[in-house]
């Protein structure tokens, strides 16, 4: 039971959750009845029991109407037109079960475990001893199962709620605690882990890094994308209601969280007015997300805070920290270059100068996006080169001019004396231009691209790890698209017979998958 309850939003089972054990045992039974997982994926007993909540749970979630699974297939088909990927039954029952359904939770589910392991085709899962054993068993139960009233209530949300805490709430259980999702909160807690373990950070006392790690998970929950389809936890919550909800499109615009220092201006009508100290904007908040001390003075006071925007309000949501007025913070924080970017740069302008710095590649690159170079040194003498090439097509004076070249060869020599990449100097790497988001460097994958301009490319059977090009985080997706539109990659496929055809066919949801972070660059 301990088990099974660690998916579930309340703590005391409620009286379904005693037929779905049950059930969850039976489909243990199953999974333990052959030796498939155990031999051939090797996952461990513990990781098997999972999988039978993971499956028992998928049921559960059809059976009650819950939302999650429906939530999955109906984004697929708004991208790809089909409700799932790798498998195309001639018919599919929505709100029904599915061997389909079952092949690919089984693919996914392994795909999650394994994921810094090994790469998992998804034709295995075609023909798993399993699959028809576990869909008997549904069938059997289908008309006898007990809808959990208590799961679907929980995860309501009130046509005309207001309380954006209360969302919050749902949209947390639902990334990291829901069936579906929970893979993510294990990704979340290697990511407090890594940042607890970093520099001044692991000088803090207890108190203080239990507030952090809180903090970093409030964050979390409004910046992350799934593994499933590279969205955010709001579209999952957005759609698990369904687009009929009243308040589908407001939690779709729930806004990513920004956190920085704001100097506190006091209230207005029932608000809290702060301003934001490196760019001078101010934030209308509501006064009920904040309770504000008595000692906190309008204008004297600071915070290091974050806010999310919903249905057109700001809400304080995470932890602060707070300072009284501090003239030497303030000067520090608004010499801060990334300070500046939570509200100083133009997203249009954005958009523009990278435009122009790519016709500026382009024409210095000989029209390639894409430079293939011998060394770390290399790549950043390339880079130097490029920029003050841009910067001479530049409509700007002399003086500009002068002082933008200045700026480049000083940043070049700082960036020289940093640390490096990780990777020997001697290492090819490769300069791309992301025409979404600027320069892209690329370290260890030129052995793998075909081209005439790469002569480090070693050849089909030069090395069977040619996937890298779609699990690397280090290559963008708008860098794989154009490598794959012109050149051909033989060895990029899943593993077995058919598996460059069922890669290509799901090549964009493998994308996402993979690259789940990077997929929406520039975003």
């Amino acid at each position: 039971m301990k088990r099974w309850m660690s998916l579930r939003p309340y703590t005391k089972p409620a009286q379904s959750d005693f037929y779905y054990l049950h059930l969850c045992n039976d489909v243990a039974n199953i999974l333990f009845s052959y030796d498939y997982f155990e031999i051939e994926l090797d996952l461990s007993d513990d990781e098997i029991k999972d999988l039978a909540c993971f499956l028992t749970a998928y049921f559960e979630d059809v059976i009650s109407g819950v939302g999650l699974w429906k939530a999955f297939t109906q984004q697929h088909i708004e991208l790809y037109d089909t409700c799932l990927p790798f498998f195309s039954p001639d018919e599919y029952y929505q709100d029904e079960i599915n061997p389909e359904d079952i092949m690919f939770l089984l693919w996914y589910y392994s795909s999650m475990v394994l994921y810094e392991e090994r790469m998992l085709s998804p034709a295995i899962f075609a023909e798993a001893p399993p699959v028809i054993d576990i869909i008997d068993l549904f069938d059997s139960e289908y008309e006898q199962a007990p809808e959990n009233l208590k799961l679907k209530q929980m995860m309501e949300v009130a046509p005309d709620e207001e309380d954006f805490f209360r969302v919050r709430d749902r949209l947390r259980w639902i990334l990291l605690n829901s069936w579906l999702l929970h893979f993510c909160r294990f990704n979340l807690e290697q990511i407090i882990e890594d940042e607890l373990d970093e520099g001044a950070y692991g000088q803090m006392s207890e108190d203080n890094m239990e507030t952090y790690a809180t903090e970093i998970a409030d964050t979390y929950l409004f910046t992350s994308y799934t593994p499933l389809l590279a969205v955010k936890g709001k579209d999952w919550l957005a759609y698990s209601l369904g687009s009929g909800h009243p308040l589908f499109n407001e939690i779709l615009d729930i806004s990513e969280k920004i956190r920085g220092f704001f100097l506190f201006l006091g209230y207005e009508d029932k608000d809290l007015l702060f301003q934001h100290i490196t760019t001078d904007t101010q934030l209308r908040v509501t006064a009920r997300s904040l309770e504000m001390s008595d000692d906190c003075r309008a204008g004297k006071s600071i915070f290091l805070i974050g806010f999310v925007k919903w249905k057109g309000e700001w809400w304080f949501s995470g932890t602060y920290a707070k300072w009284g007025f501090d003239r030497g913070l303030i000067e520090n924080v608004k010499a801060s270059d990334s300070a500046g970017r939570l509200f100083g740069l133009d997203p249009v302008l954005l958009r523009k100068a990278v435009e122009e710095q790519n016709v500026s590649f382009l024409k210095y690159n000989k029209g390639n996006p894409i430079a293939f170079v011998g060394s770390q040194e290399e790549a950043s003498r390339f880079v130097q080169e490029y920029l003050i090439f841009h910067n001479e097509q530049l409509d700007i004076s002399d003086k500009q001019r002068k002082e933008a070249r200045e700026k480049i060869l000083m940043i070049s020599e700082q960036k020289r004396l940093e640390k490096g990449t990780g990777v020997p100097d001697t290492v090819p790497g490769l300069v791309f231009f992301n025409p979404a988001s600027g320069i892209e460097l690329a370290f260890g994958f030129n052995a793998l691209i075909p081209g005439p301009d790469n002569p480090w490319y070693m050849g089909p059977d030069a090395d069977d790890d040619t996937m890298r090009l779609l699990y690397s985080q280090y290559i963008s997706k708008e860098c794989l698209a154009y490598i794959l539109e012109h050149e051909e990659v033989p060895a990029l496929g899943f593993p077995g017979e058919g598996g460059k055809e069922l890669l290509t066919e799901n090549l964009d949801f493998m994308i996402r998958f993979w690259k789940k972070k990077h997929y929406h660059s520039g975003s």
